[in-house]
C-alpha cells in the first residue's frame, strides 16, 4: 500500500510540474512550478525543474551575461526550510545558453508538509575582473 501511494504522489507531482507554463519574471526569487527566470545588470539566469524520478529531483539552470560580461559558472543547491541541505549532481552541458547544467537533487523522503529549496547562482565576471554573483531559487512541491 506505501509503495502504491508513493507511486501515486510522484504521479501527481511530475503531472503538477509537466503542466506548469515555466513562468517568466524580471524579479529575482519569483517562485513558479517548473521554474524561474530572472534578469540582472549582468545577465539572466533560468531554472527548470523538468522531472521527478525515483529519489530524484532533475532539472537545467542556464545563464546568459549581458553585455560586458561573462558567465564564469553556476552553482546549484537544495536545501530545507530547517537548513537540512540535499546533495545535488551537476553535469556541465552544451546549448544555446552561455553557460548550462543538467542538475540532480537527491530528494530522498520528503517530511509531509516540507519544501526543497533549490537554488542556481551564477557567476559573472565584466571586462574590468569584477566580479558578482546573482542567484534565483524555486520550491518543490510547488
Amino acid at each position: 500500500m506505501r509503495i502504491v501511494l508513493g507511486a501515486l504522489s510522484a504521479a501527481v507531482a511530475l503531472l503538477l510540474v509537466a503542466c506548469s507554463d515555466g513562468g517568466d519574471s524580471d524579479e529575482p526569487d519569483q517562485s513558479t512550478p517548473g521554474g524561474v527566470t530572472a534578469t540582472f545588470d549582468q545577465g539572466s539566469i533560468r531554472q527548470d525543474i523538468e522531472f521527478l524520478d525515483t529519489g530524484l529531483l532533475k532539472g537545467h539552470s542556464y545563464a546568459d551575461a549581458a553585455d560586458e560580461w561573462t558567465v564564469e559558472g553556476v552553482n546549484v543547491e537544495a536545501e530545507l526550510d530547517d537548513g537540512t541541505t540535499w546533495g545535488v549532481i551537476e553535469i556541465p552541458e552544451e546549448g544555446d545558453a552561455d553557460y548550462i547544467t543538467f542538475f540532480e537533487v537527491q530528494v530522498g523522503e520528503l517530511p509531509r508538509g516540507e519544501q526543497v529549496t533549490v537554488r542556481t547562482t551564477a557567476f559573472f565576471i565584466d571586462t574590468d575582473g569584477s566580479t558578482t554573483e546573482q542567484t534565483v531559487a524555486d520550491t518543490w512541491p510547488p
